[in-house]
């Protein structure tokens, strides 16, 4: 049986690794995989095109091969004990050891937990490993503005303390007075932000071809609603280019990773691709994997990994001779079985005869999970009285064994773990409120051996898969079972569980924490139908699909979810999350939406709206506006009517818009401030700009309003210049802490174009601006760095830089409104560009000339500031 060694009460309670038997041949396996990648590390000449860092141990369900994994994990360290069956640890030392286990996932791979497990047990063999050291935290702070490191608040082997060394470091080399007072300080960004001001070449440790732009990238791309986790990959390709430089000798890192099979849950198996990566980012690094499927790899057809292909993965292709390479874990032998069950029976002095072991040997069929259940039912026959125990004790079905453990425990224990089978890990709380039960009874039922610990602070118990399934499916004809709206009442209580951690979280402002408990949710609605409690709000159904779409991120969400659903409500939303994902590419993004927007999903609606931005926001203006008039048919709302005429002032069909103000009564006023802005005319715009804010505060729509603040400051900027860097600064960070590059965006042009070649001028900002616009615009240029350079070639009288913005912006011959004021401004300097047609509400001539008024005088203000 499987124990929490922590909650284990007395001896009579059987330890794993006390009845773990045989397995020698895959003993013998590792020790042979670990000799040969001895070898190829040591050896400079090896092909380093081609990848021999996967030992594979894959096998049906309920074989062991956690067990295995485990146990080969503690042979290594030497932490069993001598007489184990496999003597003493190899003789190939292995320096460090990780484990990366998958099973609690639902088909995610967690790149930043596994590639900072890697480092910090590398920091047992070496405090410093600079060049990832820098780059992570760059990529930290950027991803997770004003959080401390993972694993804060746990050893972690002096990673915090040797990312602030190499910082310190770093600023030394630069010359930068003062000191890193703490990670949380975006030092790495500044160090950053200083190369690129001082166009510097170098780092002190900087010899990696490529470094330094990946240092740019982990320090712009990143945010919380994208956190980018293939840059986290491709980091842990720089730890193990630290591990080459090593010297003659380099050390020897395992890593263990288990149940990979669940990433096949997703059928874009994106976790997997990660995965993938990491192998491929790490050849120095021996990656062991158990799972319950040949890893396929080797199969060149695979177009969704990283790298696959017989030639890239020889090791994995079937029937390869030479170690590391794929080996099938089979059941236990009809005498290690036997082994089992006599360690079992001597151990614990169970009263079962020579003839029903034998009965058992047979009825196993050598599964280690029956023999597992086998026993726990005759320590309840040896409780109940000491009779012996018999054959029908003992055997039948897999199922059969997990009942009759269960109909030994109480009957309000039995409801916890019922319960406990909805999901993949839990809490006590969590148990008690679905299950209806005491915390007490909850509490007690966790100590159970069906029970495993997960070793995790929060969801910190699990069920195995086998019995989880069992216990899930069984139904109400077996004693205790639950019928179909049990399970929905449990569910229901266990979704309120939910929200109540989603508003505690939220109400605390923990985004961390919002997210979980969404995530929480989700699982919960994608294994079973329940209900959910309505919204408060007229454009969503339910608290949770809100919850969804306002919450701190959708992509966010990803990591809490499972990968796959039963229900259609279920699917629908990791549909939704999956269409928020950078990892999807944009047209399965769009599919995606259309599929939930195509039903009557309580996300239907916003998935809609969500689609017609795509399309709005790739200048697909018809497509856009048939999904807008099709959202209006089903919900005539002033928001999609308002949307569908923002998208025609969007492509330039100003009088279709403006013949359509009549349908708006709230927006109307908003609709006509955009179209005079297009046109010239920026009053009514910057009256209304505050209303909308208050507008956007009142709803709680945290990322509109940073958004329009955005805007905002960036207009003022232009046209009256009443900002000033502090304000500019403070949304900026704001905007960071919330992951919005939106905002980030428009704070950097707004700084660019404050008081260009006064001593404010940060040079940088633009750099900073075009990288994130090239990069959201799939290389194009941007229309605010276009604005920005035109303005400031202005300002400097530079035709040169006109010209050639000109030229770029007329490889888009497909351009929104937004386009306009530039478009304006290199006209009448007499740089003659090729506009879009437009449905212009008045003569073109005085469009421009309006907006040369308007830059002639934005001219003069920052002349002034600047002392010309």
């Amino acid at each position: 049986m499987k124990f929490d060694p922590g909650t284990m009460a007395s001896s009579t309670k059987p330890h794993i690794s006390e009845l773990f038997t045989d397995r020698e041949s895959e003993s013998n396996v590792l020790k042979t995989a670990l000799k040969a990648h001895r070898r190829r590390i040591d050896d400079d000449s090896v092909d380093m095109t081609v990848r021999h860092n996967v030992l594979v141990y894959y096998g049906v369900g309920g074989v062991g091969k956690s067990t295995l994994s485990q146990r080969l994990d503690d042979w290594i360290n030497g932490r069993l004990p001598l007489m184990n069956g496999w003597g003493r640890e190899p003789s190939t030392k292995v320096d460090a050891a990780v484990r990366i286990d998958l099973r609690d996932l639902g088909g995610q791979f967690d790149a930043i937990g596994a590639v900072m497990a890697i480092r910090r047990e590398l920091g047992a063999l070496k405090k410093l490993w600079p060049a990832f050291d820098f780059a992570f935290a760059a990529y930290w702070e950027a991803a997770h503005p004003g959080e401390p490191l993972p694993g804060h608040g746990r050893p972690d082997n002096g990673f915090g303390d040797a990312v602030v060394e190499t910082l310190e470091r770093v600023f030394s080399d630069l010359g930068v007075l003062g000191s890193v007072v703490g990670v949380g300080s975006k030092s790495a960004r500044a160090v950053i932000g200083e190369l690129q001001r001082r166009r510097l070449r170098r780092l002190a440790f900087e010899s990696y071809d490529g470094y330094r732009d990946l240092l740019e990238r982990c320090s712009e791309l990143p945010s919380r609603s994208e956190p980018r986790l293939d840059l986290v990959v491709e980091l842990a390709g720089l730890l193990s280019m630290e591990l080459s430089d090593w010297g003659s000798t380099p050390p020897l890192v395992v890593v263990f990773v288990d149940t990979v099979e669940r990433l096949t849950l997703d059928s874009r198996r994106i976790g997997e691709k990660l995965l993938n990566q990491l192998v491929w980012n790490m050849p120095h690094l021996l990656f062991v994997m158990t799972g319950r499927n040949l890893l396929d790899w080797f199969d060149g057809r695979r177009t969704n990994l990283h790298k696959a292909g017989r030639s890239t993965w020889p090791g994995l292709v079937p029937g390869a001779a030479t170690e590391p390479r794929q080996h099938l874990v089979g059941k236990l032998s009809p005498r290690d079985t036997r082994k089992v069950i006599h360690l079992g029976r001597e151990k614990y002095q169970v009263p079962i005869s020579d003839r029903v072991v034998e009965e058992l040997v047979a009825a196993s069929g050598g599964l280690p999970i029956y023999l597992d259940l086998a026993l726990a039912v005759a320590l309840n026959v040896k409780s109940d009285g000491g009779r012996e125990v018999t054959v029908d004790d003992v055997t039948g079905s897999l199922d059969e064994l997990v009942m009759r453990v269960l109909e030994d425990i109480p009957a309000d224990e039995q409801r916890a773990i019922r319960a406990a089978s909805m999901f993949l890990r839990f809490d006590v709380r969590l148990i008690a409120v679905a299950a209806n039960v005491d915390y007490g009874t909850a509490e007690r039922a966790m100590r159970r051996p069906m029970v495993d610990s997960t070793g995790n602070d929060g969801y910190a118990y699990r069920l195995h898969d086998e019995i989880r399934t069992a216990i899930r499916w069984s139904g109400h004809r077996v004693a205790g079972g639950w019928a179909i709206e049990d399970w929905r009442e449990a569910g229901t209580r266990a979704l309120r569980e939910a929200r109540r951690r989603f508003e505690e979280a939220a109400a605390g402002g923990r985004g961390e924490d919002c997210l979980a408990a969404v995530g929480l949710a989700i699982c919960i609605m994608a294994d079973q139908d329940v209900d959910v409690e309505p919204s408060d709000s007229q454009h969503y159904t339910d608290w949770l699909s809100k919850a969804i779409v306002h919450g701190p991120s959708v992509a966010g969400l990803r990591k809490y979810v499972r990968a796959a659903a039963r229900t259609a409500y279920g699917q629908f939303v990791l549909d939704f999350i999956s269409a928020k994902t950078y990892e999807v590419p944009a047209e399965q993004r769009r599919a995606l939406l259309r599929r939930v927007f195509d039903s009557d999903h309580p996300l239907g609606l916003p998935a809609g709206r969500h689609l017609a931005y795509q399309l709005r926001n790739s200048n697909r203006w018809d497509e856009s506006l048939k999904v807008f008039e099709d959202l209006i048919a089903r919900a005539p709302t002033e928001l999609n009517r308002y949307q569908r005429l923002l998208t025609l002032a969007n492509a330039r069909r100003f009088t279709e818009a403006k013949d359509g103000m009549g349908e708006l009564s709230v927006r109307k006023a908003g609709l006509q401030a955009h179209l005079e802005l297009s046109h010239g005319r920026p009053e009514l715009w910057l009256t209304r700009i505050q209303e909308v804010l208050d507008r956007t505060i009142s709803e709680g729509r945290q990322r509109d309003r940073l958004e329009h603040l955005g805007t905002s400051v960036r207009w003022r900027t232009i046209l009256v210049g009443d900002v000033e860097l502090g304000e500019i600064a403070a949304l900026g960070s704001e905007a960071t802490a919330a992951g919005y590059e939106t905002a980030t965006r428009e704070c950097l042009s707004s700084v660019a174009l404050l008081a260009p070649g006064s001593i404010e001028d940060d040079p940088t900002a633009l750099d900073r601006l075009e990288y994130l616009d090239r990069n959201a615009n799939d290389g194009s240029q941007g229309f605010r760095t276009a604005t920005v350079k035109a303005l400031r070639a202005y300002v400097f009288h530079d035709r040169s830089t006109l010209l050639d913005i000109r030229d770029e912006i007329e490889q888009q011959p497909v351009r929104s409104r937004v386009w306009i004021p530039v478009e304006c401004l290199l006209n009448g300097l007499n740089v003659p560009i090729r506009c879009p047609n437009a449905q212009w509400m008045e003569p073109y001539p005085d469009v421009e000339a309006r907006w040369m008024e308007i830059f002639e005088s934005y001219r003069s203000r920052v002349d002034v500031r600047a002392g010309r």
